[in-house]
């Protein structure tokens, strides 16, 4: 939890998302976040995903297959089945991070899940 703990303190501020640090697409931070999205504690959950999204969502070669082999797809699509309409904050990340992962060549993999 020292990877991502290290990049919430830098990428939330008081509830302001900030732009986060070059270097926090790291594979350990990748599966550290990969990890933490299945938590049940749900403000990890939502940090996790948005760490996710925001990978996903570098401009020039996001780590997608990374993002992928760590497992992050099936657990956002699980994220849009009603059982999580209590946390649209959750879903809403959730449908971004496979928004990203859709605009890559990894569209079929979305439309498989």
């Amino acid at each position: 939890p020292m990877v991502l703990h290290a990049m919430f303190r830098t990428t939330f501020t008081a509830g302001v998302e900030k732009q986060p640090p070059q270097n926090f697409a790291t594979d350990a931070a990748i599966d550290e976040a990969a990890h933490l999205a299945k938590c049940h504690i749900s403000s990890l959950r939502d940090r996790a995903l948005v760490v996710l999204r925001k990978v996903t969502g570098i401009e020039e070669t996001p780590p997608i297959d990374r993002v992928l082999e760590a497992g992050a797809l099936p657990l956002a699509a699980r994220y849009l089945t009603p059982d999580y309409d209590e946390n649209p904050k959750l879903q809403y990340n959730a449908l971004w991070l496979l928004t990203n992962i859709a605009s890559s060549e990894h569209a079929c993999a979305v439309a498989d899940h």
